[in-house]
């Protein structure tokens, strides 16, 4: 299987990783500092990774169903 066909033959679990993967640079961004102009706050962060845990579960979830499918 070569990495070229995966969106083609699974597009459902390679869009949720691709939704996964922006949440996770969204938030590793954010706690590093690099989005100018928001402040750093607890309550945005625990939000953010709230949202990419939720993210990585779909994606692992819709890689399972859709593997298991295959």
């Amino acid at each position: 299987m070569r990495v070229g066909t995966l969106p083609r033959r699974h597009p459902v679990a390679s869009l949720a990783t691709v939704a996964f993967l922006l949440a996770f640079v969204s938030t590793a961004a954010y706690y590093a500092g690099l989005v100018p102009l928001i402040p750093r706050t607890l309550p945005t962060f625990v939000d953010l990774l709230v949202v990419t845990g939720l993210l990585l579960a779909v994606a692992l979830a819709t890689w399972v169903v859709s593997l298991s499918r295959s």
